[in-house]
């Protein structure tokens, strides 16, 4: 017992006195060749997070009408995924063949949701209110949002919440609109604030539709900037400091419209493009990769993203939804 104490009083002087070490250098292929690297500098690693995926089309359907574009996927197990149309009052749990195996009425308009344990927590605009919904049981509201509307809303790294939050109506933003993002827990208690907040004068977001947050813990925020939806990718730390804006690539022909963003297991950033009928593939620290396609079938008009570790799913504005194999 004292040798597991005194362990135990080591490990604790050992976490709290570590320093970080010297950065790592990036190398990318160019004038110098890696045999020349490692000669100067010995055994390096490649940078996974810079590579390339492929993506090959598995499947494409219909799935709800064709006036009504995918809000929401979330991810939901082997070869399913929960679905929530623009609008609509369910959620759907489909398979990859769009085969209805559940549906969940929400009773109330909803504007994002997640799943956790199999309960629904889902986001009430006009209300200002995030809402949960069990299994098995009726709608109760966890946490008022007001004077805030909430719009986005996904799991933390820890297994909490986090929410996007908007000063007005996606018809009213102006250069002087305020966002923010807030995480709560499943009881619905306030654990920190990011970006804006009333105590800095410095305005980080404008309207912040959808957040993910990547492995490394950013938050990474789609924010719309005008009531045309002129987008962009902001990604913060976990220490509220803003570590890159992504704007699109200058040679798209359309205006860039980004809906949805989500993150896979190496901390690349997906992001769908709606105009330029894209999904952008960067890398953690904002570096642009490649355009995420399949040369199979088209794809037209993205709204939302579901990805496991090899599984896309991306729901597009006229009710369709293409399911990819996705591998590095």
């Amino acid at each position: 017992m004292e040798v597991e104490e005194e362990f135990r009083i080591l490990q604790g002087n050992i976490s709290k006195h570590l320093t970080t070490g010297r950065k790592n250098i990036i190398f990318q292929e160019g004038i110098i060749s890696p045999e020349v690297m490692k000669y100067m500098f010995g055994d390096f690693v490649e940078d996974v997070t810079r590579s390339r995926v492929t993506v090959s089309e598995m499947s494409h359907f219909i799935h709800i009408n064709e006036s009504v574009f995918i809000n929401t996927l979330q991810h939901a197990g082997p070869n399913e995924v929960l679905v929530h149309g623009y609008s609509c009052r369910q959620i759907e749990r489909i398979d990859m063949t769009g085969k209805l195996n559940k549906e969940i009425k929400l009773q109330t308009d909803c504007e994002d949701f997640i799943l956790i344990d199999n309960d629904v927590i889902y986001s009430h605009f006009r209300d200002m209110a995030i809402r949960y919904l069990p299994s098995t049981g009726s709608v109760s509201d966890i946490y008022s949002t007001a004077p805030h509307f909430p719009v986005g809303i996904n799991t933390s790294r820890d297994g909490n919440i986090l929410v996007t939050l908007c000063g007005c109506s996606d018809r009213n933003i102006t250069s002087e609109s305020r966002g923010h993002i807030i995480q709560i827990n499943t009881s619905g208690g306030l654990i920190r604030k990011y970006g804006y907040t009333d105590c800095h004068s410095d305005k980080v977001l404008t309207w912040p539709l959808t957040v993910a947050q990547n492995i490394n813990l950013d938050i990474c925020i789609i924010d719309r900037l005008d009531k045309d939806c002129r987008s962009r990718l902001v990604v913060i730390t976990i220490s509220s400091q803003v570590k890159f804006i992504y704007t699109g690539q200058s040679s798209l022909r359309e205006m860039f419209v980004a809906f949805d963003v989500s993150c896979d297991h190496r901390g690349r950033i997906l992001v769908t493009d709606l105009h330029n009928h894209a999904i952008h593939l960067l890398n953690a620290d904002g570096h642009f990769i490649q355009y995420v396609l399949s040369n199979q079938s088209p794809l037209l008009w993205p709204t939302s993203l579901a990805l496991d570790r090899k599984t896309l799913w991306v729901g597009c504005r006229e009710g369709v939804i293409r399911v990819y194999n996705y591998s590095d």
